[in-house]
């Protein structure tokens, strides 16, 4: 069974949408411990 143009298009979606939440999640990560961090007291 070969993947009609929809399957994918639908594969391309998810993977520039996964890529652009690991972008997304690596930027906000320093932030986001820092954050932590300072709340903890780590």
């Amino acid at each position: 069974m070969t993947p009609g143009p929809q399957d994918v298009a639908n594969l391309l979606g998810g993977l520039v949408l996964l890529a652009g939440f690991a972008l997304l999640t690596a930027r906000a990560l320093p932030a986001l411990v820092a954050a932590l961090a300072a709340q903890g007291g780590l």
